[in-house]
């Protein structure tokens, strides 16, 4: 053997030992009624911390007027023994690894709470309190300003009970922020309540003390300062926040009344105070919490997936797939390391490998339920699948009835083919229930009751979901979804000024989309892939956002199947309806101008060229429900697969088989 081989037998030897060292930490999870956590710590330190979540959980139901600590996502705490063994797991900012104590990772269909024992144990379930926090936080809203959602989550990490279990403290001030607030110079409170999650005032470890002593301070002035007063008020802003119509410094001013220098000078007054208030309530009896646990082995595979998963939860892609592989050399059965690789492999735009791996994760005895929900998501972006993709659906559902992604997954699924659309606005509104704070789920319902004609329950919706604050794909899904259903309610207008049947306002028309045919259901892009360099991979402190994951179900014009139909009355009875609307398949061929105020959508369907008539580009009709086109489109970039909305007009010309209201087309 030669010098450079025996170097790489000993390299690969080297590696091998650092892995089963890693492995040979004895990892233990502890179950309790409401929280699964796993961890290198000791079973009696994990046990503790379990116990400390049960209480408070069951404290903070009792202080809200809301249920808002059970969580729709499932939630799996990670403790590890000692910083060393968790400084690979610890969040990055530009590249670095951030100095924390714990954070919060969220996802849409698993949370993480990561910790690790090298602080003392009153530190600890400080620690262990703000994360769960942010949990609670998000069950509310996704969309709180940053300051505030530090700041309330470190009100909740002083909670203690006292009394032998009969009075529960909220909001006790935290005497470190205090001194550390009276020692430097408060922040300019416009740069407070304006910072983002990537900015250095929340990153970077000179400034990370100061924003989150003041984020705490403020909160605990907005909630107990000044007799309560600037609670209303507190809220009254973040409702505006929600909304985003107003410039930021004109929400602050009409929410509490006072511009920002204003406000400052009443927190540093606050923040000289001998005594600060707290919330206390006190109990006849002990605070019942759910003291039920059981203990269980980690074995090497499940460890090895626990930490792939949460770093595939970061977007680390690298580091997670290292990860799953090695769970998977140790049990080449685990379920839900084939699952998470499965989701890897899309994220990574590998569907073929990724099928593979979600069949493997579903197709074994122990199945772990998320499978079922990353394998219909699959087949989702598939055509002629959906049929099993449901099946797998309500496989998830039944075994995880509290996970509200496959609600959605699952009405949408029915949106696309058309049907059960009653049971479906059944299905997203639980899940709404589960989730209120996901925007998605409302433009699920929206389209849901736009296909079924109820244009005014559709609108009802669609405006509160724009009311509010998210994300730039939802909202310019929800502008799209507005447009349509500003078209159907001027078409029916039309069709009523020329005599045509009532359409119900709570129903569809007897005369529209028969079940069969092709939909134009639309839904948010998938997210975009993330960066390719590890560099520009950055999850921040205490709350990183979350990777794309898994991303939302695919625009339905992915899924456009081919429907045979000829183009007059007189030649199919698929074209027979000529006062409602009607739908048809096919390749889009090309756009030719009519004159000079129209143009034609010629589509091709079953062999045969067919023509539709749409208006000029600025008016009307919706090609594929965000861009406007008439004669000047570039027809090589023109998307092949479409989808067509049309009526036809009694005084239609011989030469279109209709006129378009929208077209729906495939990604190019």
């Amino acid at each position: 053997m030669n010098r450079s081989a025996k170097v790489l037998v000993i390299f690969a030897s080297v590696l091998a030992t650092v892995a089963v060292c890693q492995a040979k930490d004895r990892w233990v999870r502890v179950r309790s009624k409401n929280f699964v956590l796993v961890g290198s710590a000791s079973e009696k330190t994990i046990r503790n911390v379990a116990a400390r979540l049960e209480q408070f959980r069951s404290a903070i139901r009792l202080m809200l007027t809301v249920n808002v600590v059970d969580s729709p996502t499932p939630t799996t705490v990670i403790i590890f023994k000692d910083d060393k063994a968790y400084e690979p797991f610890k969040p990055l900012y530009q590249g670095r690894t951030s100095n924390v104590a714990g954070y919060f990772q969220k996802g849409e269909d698993m949370n993480y709470i990561t910790m690790s024992t090298s602080f003392s144990a009153a530190n600890r379930y400080s620690i262990i309190y703000h994360e769960f926090g942010h949990q609670i936080i998000h069950a509310v809203s996704d969309s709180f300003p940053v300051w505030f959602n530090e700041g309330l989550a470190e009100y909740y990490s002083t909670f203690e009970v006292t009394n032998d279990g009969k009075k529960i403290w909220l909001g006790k001030a935290d005497a470190d922020h205090v001194r550390l607030l009276r020692s430097a110079p408060l922040l300019p409170l416009p740069l407070l309540v304006k910072a983002e999650r990537n900015s250095r005032l929340y990153n970077e470890t000179e400034h990370r003390g100061v924003f989150y002593a003041q984020s705490w301070a403020f909160v605990h002035y907005c909630m107990l300062g000044k007799d309560r007063q600037r609670r209303p008020q507190l809220i009254k802003f973040l409702q505006l926040a929600e909304e985003g119509s107003l410039d930021p410094d004109e929400q602050f001013k009409q929410a509490f009344g006072v511009d920002h220098k204003a406000m400052a000078k009443e927190l540093e007054a606050y923040l000289q105070k001998s005594a600060f208030p707290a919330e206390v309530l006190q109990l006849r009896d002990r605070l019942e919490y759910e003291k039920e646990m059981t203990t269980e082995s980690v074995s090497d595979s499940e460890v090895a997936f626990y930490l792939g998963d949460l770093l595939l939860h970061c977007n680390r892609q690298r580091e997670a797939e290292s990860h799953l592989r090695h769970a998977l050399s140790f049990d080449p059965n685990n379920s839900s390391a084939h699952a998470s690789l499965g989701m890897l492999r899309l994220r990574q735009n590998r569907p073929a490998e990724a099928r593979q791996e979600l069949e493997k994760a579903v197709s074994g005895e122990k199945v772990n339920p998320i499978a079922h929900y990353y394998y219909a998501y699959l087949l989702s972006r598939s055509d002629g699948s959906s049929q099993i993709a449901l099946t797998h659906l309500k496989k998830s559902i039944q075994e995880m009835p509290a996970f509200a992604e496959a609600y959605n997954l699952l009405a949408f699924l029915n949106l696309v083919n058309n049907e059960e659309v009653d049971e479906s606005i059944r299905m997203i509104r639980q899940g709404i229930k589960l989730a209120p704070g996901r925007k998605g789920f409302w433009l699920t319902l929206a389209q849901l009751q736009l296909r079924k004609g109820d244009y005014a329950e559709a609108k009802r919706t669609i405006d509160t979901l724009r009311k509010g604050r998210c994300d730039e794909g939802i909202r310019e899904m929800a502008d799209r979804v507005a447009m349509q259903i500003g078209q159907m309610e001027r078409f029916g207008e039309r069709e009523r000024s020329r005599g045509a049947p009532e359409t119900s306002s709570a129903g569809r028309a007897d005369t529209v989309v028969k079940k069969e045919e092709v939909n134009v259901a639309k839904r948010p892009a998938d997210p975009e892939p993330p960066a390719k360099k590890e560099e520009a991979e950055k999850p921040v402190e205490e709350e990183v956002p979350a990777a794309p994951p898994p991303p939302p179900p695919p625009p339905a014009g992915t899924r456009l199947k081919s429907t045979t139909v000829r183009a007059r009355p007189t030649c199919s009875p698929a074209f027979a309806d000529l006062r409602g609307l009607s739908q048809v398949s096919g390749t889009l061929v090309r756009i030719d101008p009519v004159g000079s105020e129209a143009v034609a959508f010629v589509v091709l369907v079953a062999g045969e060229e067919f023509q539709f008539l749409g208006p000029k580009a600025g008016t009307d009709v919706l090609f594929s429900c965000t861009t406007r086109l008439g004669p000047r489109v570039d027809y090589a970039k023109v998307p092949k697969g479409a989808a067509v909305v049309y009526f036809i007009r009694d005084d239609e010309s011989p030469r279109f088989a209709g006129t378009a209201i929208a077209i729906e087309v495939a990604a190019p």
